[in-house]
């Protein structure tokens, strides 16, 4: 299954099985779509306009396909209409069990940024750890989970592919915050004070701690 995050709403894409299993999720009021129903011509339903009409009553819309490979292709349909980048973040962990988290544009997040060109996923992502917290010394490790992000910027809109990867650091260097990125506040958080943070943090945030088995 994927899901998109667009602002505090998410579009999921999926077959009957994997949508049946979003009613006993964290996340209520699941508005299920039946793809079969959408007829030769999808595009107009899977339209960003006509999603935020549905938003203003469901928070969360699923769009249920019958096999996989309809899944893909309905997916496929929606991405096409936005412009895709590329980014790679990291969920780091200290040896006394602490996350990595920065304060960006009023939310806990933790640190990601776009992909160069000729760049492999993988060194995106911790060139990008280190860039936004000032340190080195960033050991990587396994891919933990890729996320989607729906947001308009400079008239365009775009679908953001963040590849997430589990990072662990020692923990002793300073930390700086790249202030150019909007980055204000860095902090190791304590696994027992994670939840206050993500009080205050994104959806897609919560998936990847989700996919670290640490929420």
């Amino acid at each position: 299954m994927r899901k998109v995050y667009y602002s505090d709403n998410i579009v999921a894409f999926g077959t009957h099985s994997e949508c049946a299993a979003l009613s006993s999720s964290a996340e209520a009021s699941w508005l299920a779509m039946d793809t079969e129903a959408l007829g030769a011509d999808p595009g107009t339903m899977l339209g960003l306009t006509n999603l935020q009409r549905i938003f203003e009553t469901a928070k969360f819309v699923a769009f249920v396909s019958p096999t996989d490979q309809e899944s893909e292709r309905i997916f496929s349909l929606f991405a096409a209409q936005f412009l895709p980048v590329e980014a790679g973040g990291g969920l780091v962990v200290s040896p006394r069990d602490e996350v990595l988290m920065i304060f960006r544009n009023g939310r806990w997040d933790l640190p990601k940024g776009k992909l160069e060109p000729d760049e492999e996923i993988a060194r995106c992502a911790v060139r990008e750890v280190e860039e936004e917290c000032g340190i080195r010394g960033i050991v990587l490790g396994k891919l933990l989970t890729r996320t989607y992000h729906l947001y308009e910027m400079n008239g365009q809109r775009i679908l953001k592919r963040t590849s997430w990867f589990e990072m662990a650091n020692d923990g002793v260097e300073p930390l700086t915050p790249q202030t150019e990125e909007g980055i204000t506040d860095i902090r190791w958080v304590a696994t027992e004070n994670v939840p206050s943070y993500l009080e205050n943090t994104y959806l897609t945030i919560r998936e990847v701690f989700a996919a670290a088995k640490r929420l």
